[in-house]
């Protein structure tokens, strides 16, 4: 049995879904879907790969990873597959995957050939051959130019960093481009500000929204170490005006 995982732009008002899962199910009936994200914003690989890379590492090797955004069929498109710690990915070459892994290289990447029709022939294929033990080199050639795409990082000194907001969640909790290593390695033990307005900063890092009272702004790193910023009980975004792409800045005291 081969578990999938699907993130995706194609929604769930249309057939689309079911489409691509039956497609793989035609080769590997066994096969147990895992939906990580089918509300991606049209061509929104940032996001894609921001949801992938916190959940395909809890998943045993040997999982499959379909990324289906930001691609049409065409003969002219390119669609790839690569393993990377036991766990096979497989999607376009459109630079989503390098937004996740920074090091991968066309070294290690194939090329999906076949006489395909659509992109869901194209994933179906690759999965069901990896899926029943097939190398990488029976899906295709390894590629000729892998598209590179860049995070986006935040800007800092010694005594600034300048934060992007790359998520708002469900529940409001704004998610900045800060993981934890580098806010303590820039910090250096340092007190800090973080000015999410321009007065009454933030000035300490919690473990939980709990240690705030209700209603009262809180920081603190969340599960998969990205610097976040909410209010216990309460909507950040809506009631802080901060959203997505916008700033932050925090400032360490010497």
């Amino acid at each position: 049995m081969s578990i999938i995982t699907l993130t995706t732009d194609l929604g769930h008002n249309d057939f689309y879904v079911a489409k691509l899962k039956s497609s793989v199910l035609k080769h590997l009936p066994a096969s147990q879907f895992l939906d990580i994200n089918h509300n991606i914003k049209s061509h929104d690989i940032q996001f894609a790969a921001y949801c992938l890379m916190n959940v395909w590492k809890d998943l045993p090797k040997g999982s499959i990873h379909i990324v289906s955004v930001y691609n049409h069929y065409s003969p002219s498109n390119e669609y790839i597959i690569f393993e990377r710690d036991g766990h096979y990915f497989i999607g376009p070459n459109n630079g989503v995957f390098t937004l996740i892994f920074q090091d991968l290289s066309e070294i290690e990447t194939h090329s999906i050939q076949g006489n395909f029709q659509t992109f869901f022939q194209t994933y179906a294929h690759a999965a069901a051959l990896v899926g029943t033990g097939a190398p990488l080199s029976d899906v295709g050639p390894k590629v000729s130019a892998l598209k590179q795409k860049i995070n986006i990082i935040p800007v800092y000194t010694q005594t600034e960093i300048r934060a992007t907001i790359i998520h708002v969640d469900i529940f409001g909790n704004v998610i900045l481009n800060i993981e934890k290593s580098f806010f303590k390695e820039i910090q250096k033990n340092r007190s800090f500000e973080i000015y999410f307005k321009y007065s009454d900063p933030i000035t300490s890092i919690h473990e939980s929204y709990s240690q705030v009272p209700i209603g009262e702004v809180v920081a603190l790193f969340n599960m998969n170490n990205f610097l976040e910023l909410g209010i216990n009980m309460g909507n950040a975004s809506e009631l802080l005006g901060l959203f997505e792409n916008g700033t932050i800045q925090i400032h360490f005291k010497n």
